[in-house]
């Protein structure tokens, strides 16, 4: 049991180190006066459920967003590698059960397993699974 408690402490002892050499770096640009800021484009996507369970996608304005060059969330803004990755903030408006679906490199929204798709255009078509029930997903341009 002892064995066990010491590995715990010796992990929380490197993640604080960890931590704080990353704090250290962005706050310092350390290593070589690195660029501590950057920032990412971020795709508005509303989801607005319609009184027959159909739901639609409008694509909203394009956000640039503030980051930091770190592994960690550092002095109140998301790592910039973290963004990037989830460069689509979706908006529900009104009762969703939905996941976001992701914008791939073409401006098209896709979520993994529902045949949804969404142009750059703002025109969303498709179903989505729940269960043993099938939502339909559209949307006029």
């Amino acid at each position: 049991m002892k064995l066990v408690g010491r590995a715990v402490a010796i992990v929380l002892g490197a993640l604080l180190v960890l931590y704080l050499g990353d704090f250290v770096s962005a706050r310092f640009g350390i290593p070589g006066h690195r660029q501590t800021w950057g920032s990412v484009q971020v795709q508005t996507l509303y989801a607005v459920r319609q009184k027959d369970n159909r739901v639609e996608y409008e694509l909203g304005d394009v956000i640039t967003q503030t980051c930091v060059h770190s592994l960690f969330p550092q002095m109140g803004y998301a790592p910039c590698w973290y963004l990037s990755e989830h460069a689509t903030k979706q908006i529900n408006v009104g009762r969703l059960w939905i996941h976001r679906p992701s914008i791939d490199s073409e401006g098209n929204a896709r979520r993994a397993g529902d045949a949804v798709h969404c142009h750059r255009n703002g025109i969303c078509a498709g179903r989505q699974s729940r269960g043993n029930r099938h939502v339909e997903l559209t949307q006029a341009g």
